[in-house]
């Protein structure tokens, strides 16, 4: 149902503005080419690249909205790398951070338990020392 009301979406926009169409296309193109290759499992896929790659398409909309309707207006904006190059640098460094960050994450919570595992056992040490008791299995 969900994949029928996105393809009507896209049918009107298609119909009712072109330009619109293109300009959307244009720039979420990486987000969705991410979406469509990432596939990890327990993660929604392209999620963050999304996320960056439509608040790096306000500020296009806005220019193309200015210059007026047309598909001529929407090829300018998606020329101009000034307006479309930060949306698809954010889209991106949105892929970077969703591939990176749970690795880095994951390697951060692991160092932080093997530092307290070691802590603790210096402590049972030192308490097994002044309490002048064998270490169990020993």
């Amino acid at each position: 149902m969900k994949k029928q009301l996105l393809w009507l979406a896209a049918g009107l926009l298609l119909g009712v503005a072109p330009s619109v169409l293109l300009l959307l296309a244009g720039l979420l193109l990486p987000a969705l080419l991410a979406r469509a290759v990432d596939r990890a499992a327990g993660r929604p896929p392209g999620a963050a690249p999304m996320l960056f790659a439509i608040a790096g398409s306000v500020a296009p909309a806005i220019a193309f909205l200015h210059t007026g309707p047309g598909l001529g207006p929407a090829e300018a904006v998606l020329g101009d790398i000034a307006l479309s190059g930060p949306c698809w640098l954010g889209t991106g460094l949105g892929w970077s951070l969703d591939q990176l960050l749970p690795g880095l994450v994951g390697l951060l919570l692991e160092g932080q338990a093997r530092a307290r595992v070691v802590a603790l056992l210096r402590l049972r040490g030192r308490h097994l020392k002044s309490w002048d008791i064998e270490a169990p299995g020993k």
